[in-house]
């Protein structure tokens, strides 16, 4: 059963079949292939659901298809009004090495907590430890194209935005109020970024900027073998096969680019190489 077939105010799943059984059963190899959900079901042109089992599809958020998640009954907002927690741990649940250690413990020692950090790989194996209840972390990171799954299995609480004033303030307003998560109900924006190629000057002989296509760096790093670190993400593998191509609508759902990209990171003994190396089928890309 997938995680996308269905949902009821209650959650997902067919009749006798708990919460928590449902998404231990979807995770592992099951839950991995689950991340490419939105993906394929787009790819496959059906319409805005990823699912059609159940009492009602769980939606396909896009810019043009904007969609609200629920406030089920039995998962419901932290109430308003409540004092901070002094003395208290704060487990946040990231990638590695995503935060500033110095920065949590300045934010530890204002407000008088002690943070600890879990990290996860990737964020296919971080929703299976959440769904398995191997960690249950105050705070953790999301994708936005995850957002669907962890709603529906209600890992993650909704958010009371009484508490978080800046939203408004400080986020930009199609941030404060996204296609992908109506109201902010499930989260806030973590950080902005651009996908792009860092190396250490002083190691890399390559003048990767004068090159036609400095994306072939990935193609051509033979000297580099074991000396380029690789996030396991297969969204952004594939993004950076875009970009090679001149292709810079990275969200395309054209099954057909999908499928030449997918060919480039497959052909090449170098850069299989590099994915040999750390052990990874997929990475994408900061030169080592």
């Amino acid at each position: 059963m997938h995680p996308r077939e269905g949902w009821s105010e209650d959650g997902p799943g067919r009749p006798g079949l708990s919460r928590r059984s449902f998404l231990r059963q979807s995770a592992g190899a099951g839950l991995l292939a689950g991340g490419l959900g939105p993906l394929l079901a787009a790819c496959g042109g059906g319409g805005g659901t990823t699912g059609t089992a159940g009492t009602t599809a769980i939606p396909l958020p896009r810019p043009n298809h904007p969609v609200t998640w629920p406030i089920f009954k039995d998962n419901q907002p932290i109430k308003a009004g409540l004092q901070p927690e002094q003395g208290a741990t704060l487990k946040l649940y990231n990638w590695v090495a995503y935060i500033n250690p110095q920065c949590l413990k300045d934010f530890g020692k204002k407000y008088d907590v002690n943070v600890k950090v879990a990290p996860f790989d990737d964020i296919n194996s971080g929703i299976a430890k959440l769904a398995s209840g191997a960690i249950s972390p105050d705070v953790t990171e999301m994708t936005p194209d995850n957002l669907d799954r962890v709603v529906a299995g209600k890992l993650i609480k909704p958010l009371n935005l009484d508490y978080i004033p800046n939203l408004k303030k400080n986020v930009w307003p199609s941030l404060v109020d996204p296609f992908y998560d109506v109201g902010s109900r499930y989260g806030v924006p973590y950080t902005a970024y651009a996908t792009g190629i860092a190396w250490r000057t002083d190691q890399v002989k390559e003048d990767i900027p004068s090159m036609s296509n400095p994306w072939d760096i990935f193609w051509q790093a033979q000297a580099y073998k074991g000396k380029t670190a690789l996030l396991s993400e297969v969204r952004e593998t594939i993004a950076m096969a875009l970009l090679r191509r001149g292709e810079f609508d990275i969200n395309t759902e054209d099954p057909a680019k999908i499928n030449k990209a997918v060919a480039d990171l497959q052909t090449g003994d170098p850069f299989l190489d590099l994915l040999t190396a750390y052990g990874s089928p997929w990475g994408m890309r900061e030169g080592g």
